[in-house]
């Protein structure tokens, strides 16, 4: 993800430090230096020795480019709404209509990735990445529709109103998913999908499920807390407002703690059937990371404000403390701890690494977008696209099944190598065990060494 987009956030960092005083110079150069150290590392930690290092990072990437992709494609359908329909921008606070429109947004969203599932129904490959994506995706339209209705003047004024929003949350949430299951009993009965296809449908809609449920549960309890430390109704990007050093410590306190927790829930929810136990574990996770996330947000904030480079401060922070993750993850999988343990960890991190990465390049498509002189609005929309297009691809064919043990056992071909590029398309050859004389002929056309090996074996 950084080694791609890392040109643009850099030409930002430079046009900045030469606007800045000398201390400010400084910084933009530790910033670039980091940036060069972060990336070699993580080519030593995918190209580690031992297997389950070279596994545990695999893990953590995919994850975080997952989150980065997902908010990035949400953010780019949203301007292209914007412009297509010439929407004005949300009131603030927000209107009956504005929530609206979140929530309508939300139903698109959920319509879209049944449709998904149904087109991916006998492709692993493709259910596992839309599936992966679209639980991401709903959980950002989930906190942009209860983050700003907790932003309304019928909730803003108490942290306790905030906490009625939670409560509410997963009986409006249910509303969702009951008309999803519907279409898939009757999609079963009209004999449109088999018990094979319908048992992946289950499985994957149950993984989008608990990330749609638990990242707007633990949004909506991270503001709940935040309120309470620091006595106002936090924003939803939360970048606007200054903190003292006693309340930035406690929210990192707080978050350090649930990431802490998460571990002894996934651990007491290893082997135990039912969704409710996923829930819990994940959410307690995520909220661990959006609490730390929203700690480096207000420590950062207070000495560089809301700019690229207090942004990208964050975002090397975080992947700084994600290396090291690995890194104890790694040692602690081979004395003996489950993963199951680990797991909560790693969604935290994951989080928090994917959301500082978009956050800084959001900043510098901003930042762009000024200096060309339309304010952000077309040359934005038009680059998140754009980066959309390229991530996205490369995370579901080359990342997604880098670790993902289910993948591999249904893809023979990941035995010898990266899939072809064209997975991403059109993916039906890929789960054949063997070459047909058809595949060898065209693979000799497309000059693919790995289909003439399998032939010739």
């Amino acid at each position: 993800m950084s080694t791609k987009l890392l040109p643009l956030v850099i030409l930002q960092v430079v046009r900045a430090a030469e606007e800045e005083e000398a201390p400010v110079k400084k910084e933009g150069c530790v910033v670039l230096l980091g940036s060069v150290a972060f990336v070699m590392t993580t080519f030593y930690l995918t190209n580690a020795y031992h297997v389950e290092l070279r596994g545990c990072a695999w893990s953590m990437i995919s994850a975080a480019v997952s989150i980065f992709c997902a908010v990035m494609s949400y953010n780019a359908v949203n301007a292209v709404i914007h412009a297509i329909f010439q929407l004005p921008p949300a009131e603030d606070p927000p209107s009956g209509a504005d929530i609206t429109s979140y929530v309508l947004q939300m139903a698109l969203w959920w319509f879209l990735i049944i449709t998904l599932f149904f087109i991916s129904k006998k492709s692993p490959l493709h259910m596992k990445g839309y599936g992966t994506i679209g639980g991401h995706i709903m959980g950002f339209a989930a906190i942009a529709a209860f983050g700003n209705l907790a932003q309304t003047e019928q909730f803003r004024n108490s942290p306790w109103m905030t906490l009625l929003i939670w409560l509410m949350y997963p009986f409006i949430v249910t509303l969702f998913i009951i008309p999803g299951k519907l279409v898939q009993n009757w999609l079963v009965k009209s004999g449109r999908l088999s018990s094979t296809e319908n048992d992946a449908w289950h499985d994957q809609s149950q993984d989008t499920g608990t990330d749609f449920i638990s990242m707007g549960l633990a949004f909506i309890m991270s503001m709940f807390i935040r309120f309470l430390v620091s006595g106002k109704i936090p924003s939803v990007e939360e970048m606007e407002d200054t903190h003292s050093t006693h309340e930035v410590a406690t929210l990192l306190a707080i978050g350090v703690g649930l990431v802490g927790a998460a571990g002894l829930v996934a651990k007491a929810a290893h082997g135990k059937e039912g969704m409710s136990w996923d829930v819990l574990s994940t959410t307690t996770a995520i909220l661990g990371g959006f609490c730390v996330l929203f700690g480096f947000h207000w420590h950062f904030y207070n000495s560089l404000g809301n700019t690229l480079m207090g942004r990208l401060l964050i975002a090397l922070c975080i992947s700084t403390i994600s290396i090291f993750w690995i890194i104890i993850s790694w040692r602690l999988k081979v004395n003996g701890v489950s993963q199951s343990a680990l797991d909560g960890a790693f969604t935290a991190v994951s989080l928090t690494v994917g959301l500082s990465w978009e956050k800084c390049f959001d900043k510098a498509l901003d930042d762009l977008g000024d200096d060309i002189g339309d304010s952000g609005s077309a040359s934005k929309t038009w680059i998140m696209v754009a980066l959309v297009l390229i991530v996205f691809p490369a995370w579901m064919v080359y990342m997604l099944p880098k670790n993902d043990e289910e993948l591999k056992k249904a893809i023979p071909m990941l035995a010898d190598g990266p899939l072809p590029c064209q997975a991403f398309f059109c993916d039906q050859r890929i789960y054949d065990d063997v070459a047909t004389d058809d595949d060898v002929e065209e693979d000799n056309l497309h000059g693919d060494p790995r289909k003439l090996l399998m032939a010739a074996a």
